[in-house]
């Protein structure tokens, strides 16, 4: 398949020519959106881990005898398989599977799709998410964002490697943040 050719264009917008001779424009997914989408993500995760700690907190706790002088107790271990699980599965999955969106990209109104315009893949967002590590040090994705604030198309490393961008859905504000319009009984707007 042929590569895409890139369009120069504002500093907010990525072009793409398919081989068709087709134009796609995006408007690329900025440092802010991004952010929110993370900490309503995060937030997420936050509850769910915490679920878990209590869950198996009671399970640890509810039983009498010595935990740690039990040798068949791989409690402790399957919380952290289940929290790694939950935490790298959760961007991965949802990346994958639910059309290049997590939960909170959803609510902003952004979109993982690879740089040929075309939607993000198993592999793609695999990739992607491997390089989440390096994208968050040394600590709260610093390092991510540093890289994704010079960017000229607001990249991560992991979207480098991956070959994906996050890009504003076409023609939708974010549900987030969607302003209600007032409106007069009669059904006018009063905007």
């Amino acid at each position: 398949m042929n590569e895409p050719t890139y369009v120069s264009g504002s500093n907010r917008e990525a072009s793409v020519v398919t081989p068709e001779h087709v134009m796609l424009r995006f408007q690329t997914a900025g440092l802010g959106s991004r952010a929110t989408a993370m900490l309503i993500d995060t937030g997420i995760l936050l509850l769910v881990n915490l679920t878990v700690f209590i869950l198996f907190g009671i399970v640890l706790f509810g039983k009498e005898e010595d935990l740690f002088l039990d040798d068949d107790n791989y409690t402790i271990a399957i919380v952290l398989l289940v929290t790694f699980i939950v935490n790298f599965g959760y961007f991965w999955l949802l990346e994958a599977f639910w059309g290049g969106q997590t939960v909170g990209k959803k609510l902003v109104g952004i979109r993982v799709i690879r740089d040929n315009g075309q939607p993000a893949t198993f592999v793609s967002s695999t990739i992607r998410n491997l390089f989440r590590i390096i994208d968050a040090m040394p600590t709260g994705y610093f390092l991510g964002a540093l890289v994704c604030f010079f960017h000229p198309r607001d990249k991560r490393i992991g979207d480098m490697v991956a070959g994906t961008i996050v890009v504003v859905e076409s023609g939708q504000q974010s549900t987030l943040f969607q302003k209600k319009k007032d409106k007069q009984p009669n059904g006018f707007d009063l905007n």
